[in-house]
């Protein structure tokens, strides 16, 4: 049986994307995926996408660096594809640049590197949460924001949308090839919609998404995107 499968770090809840994938035509029996699984093998046959969604990457590289790295590029490069979000698609780069020049800096060299550039964040002057605008094939469409990186442009990756409000218009989404298989990194998320956002908005004491309750309105936020790029990577 063909199957996408989503990792699972334990850390954070992917819910939402979940839910916005369940609703694509072309995604086999969805199933989630931790860190035993990728080491017991599950990468090795039948899956149509892996999908490493948002959070922060080094809760992912504690526990795959090493033999979990080596199966998901022996997948990828066996034909498979990778598809990151968020922290997802830092962990896919060939380094990181998160927060630099402050005290709480992280710069690592990734072990994963399916794309050869640089993805450095958060981006300034976006919010820590934030709807902005991107040029997609010609169109500009707004996305949620909420900590992904900019992407070094390389002559490896293909260049799928900007950030048009950015000095420079830097890369918001980019694709290449790896070995037969193919990888797609997406720095804002995309699998967020208006009402999936406005059930983050609490208004509790020590509130963990005071950031999304700051924001202003979200309304005809879309998954339109998110769907036309499951479109193109998800067969």
């Amino acid at each position: 049986m063909s199957k996408t499968l989503i990792y699972q770090d334990y850390t954070y809840n992917n819910g939402s994307l979940f839910k916005t994938l369940s609703k694509n035509t072309h995604a086999k029996h969805i199933e989630y995926a931790d860190a035993s699984d990728i080491l017991k093998g599950c990468l090795k046959k039948g899956v149509q996408a892996f999908i490493m969604p948002g959070g922060a990457s080094r809760y992912a590289a504690a526990k795959l660096n090493g033999a979990g790295n080596k199966a998901i590029l022996d997948y990828v490069s066996g034909g498979g594809t990778y598809i990151g979000i968020c922290a997802g698609a830092y962990y896919a780069a060939r380094a990181i640049e998160w927060k630099k020049g402050q005290k709480d800096e992280i710069l690592v060299e990734n072990e994963l590197s399916l794309y050869l550039g640089l993805a450095s964040g958060p981006v300034r002057p976006f919010k820590p949460a934030d709807i902005v605008p991107i040029d997609y094939a010609g169109k500009t469409v707004n996305v949620f924001y909420w900590g992904g990186p900019v992407f070094e442009e390389t002559i490896s990756a293909q260049v799928l949308a900007r950030y048009t409000s950015l000095p420079d218009q830097p890369p918001a989404i980019v694709a290449g090839q790896y070995g037969e298989g193919r990888y797609l990194l997406i720095s804002p998320h995309l699998e967020f919609d208006s009402a999936q956002l406005e059930l983050l908005r609490f208004d509790v004491a020590d509130n963990r998404h005071a950031e999304i309750a700051a924001m202003p309105s979200t309304a005809g936020l879309s998954t339109d995107l998110f769907h036309d790029l499951m479109d193109q990577f998800l067969v």
